[in-house]
């Protein structure tokens, strides 16, 4: 069944979709460069929905009706370049998603997408990559947005997905943030990400092996090593002798099965992505 935004249980499904994704199209990053903040093609811009609130659209990608839903911030500046969640939401519709909203406040934009089925498809030829390309060129055109600071945050479903993303879109996503999920095959992947990953070690729908996995990952590109040092909010920790601007947070928690953990990831997010230079 679906799962409406109330819910804070999550969804109880795999979200392991696919075999894992294309490494082709590395889209590049047309706000970065110099130290100073680039403000995308949307600076300037009054907001063209009314803010403080998710506003649901549908949009046209490869032939495909696509839905998603951005959230400006209230007192929106549009001279103010912001930062920019992506959120990708677990199996079960486009509401099933980390509220990030709650911690961000009116410091960021926020668009969150809808996958085509119930769940993210993570295949080598998924129309979602696609989409996402689509999506933060939308958004970006639309609204003022800090292009080196755009972040991505997943829960079940959506953070394989965002796993796939950390490989193909490295350079253009910041860094990551996700509850549960797995890391599906991928290969060629691109350069440095931050991330930080929340897994419960009773999580039975997605084992915690495949949160270790994705963290690994990161562990590895971003040249860490496995002493931890403790990262606030408990029980997370941060890695050690991890790339400059590259950290790697994990947070193991127990008892929360395949919880979305609203009580914590939003607040433990927010805190890694501000941490970020």
């Amino acid at each position: 069944g679906s799962v409406t935004a109330s819910s804070a249980s999550g969804d109880s499904s795999s979200g392991s979709g696919g075999a894992g994704a294309s490494t082709s199209a590395s889209a590049s990053n047309s706000g970065s460069g110099g130290s100073g903040v680039t403000g995308s093609l949307g600076c300037g811009k009054a907001p063209s929905v009314e803010t403080g609130k998710f506003v649901y659209e549908d949009m046209m990608v490869g032939g495909a009706t696509r839905k998603y839903a951005i959230r400006f911030p209230n007192e929106y500046d549009p001279k103010k370049p912001y930062p920019l969640v992506m959120l990708f939401h677990g199996c079960g519709g486009i509401d099933n998603n980390v509220p990030i909203e709650k911690e961000s406040k009116n410091d960021a934009v926020l668009v969150k997408g809808a996958a085509m089925e119930s769940c993210w498809n993570t295949a080598l030829d998924s129309p979602d990559l696609a989409f996402f390309d689509e999506l933060l060129t939308l958004v970006e055109d639309r609204a003022c947005i800090d292009s080196s600071r755009v972040f991505g945050v997943g829960y079940s479903s959506g953070s394989w997905l965002l796993n796939v993303l950390g490989c193909v879109r490295t350079g253009i996503i910041r860094a990551q943030g996700n509850v549960s999920g797995g890391l599906p095959f991928v290969q060629n992947c691109g350069g440095n990400i931050a991330g930080i990953f929340l897994h419960d070690k009773d999580d039975k729908s997605n084992g915690i092996q495949g949160g270790i996995n994705a963290r690994d990952r990161l562990l590895t590109v971003n040249g860490c090593g496995m002493g931890t040092a403790p990262l606030d909010p408990a029980p997370c920790v941060h890695y050690e002798g991890c790339q400059d601007g590259y950290p790697v947070a994990w947070c193991q928690t127990s008892g929360k099965d395949h919880s979305r953990q609203d009580d914590f990831a939003p607040g433990a997010f927010w805190k890694f992505f501000s941490s970020l230079p």
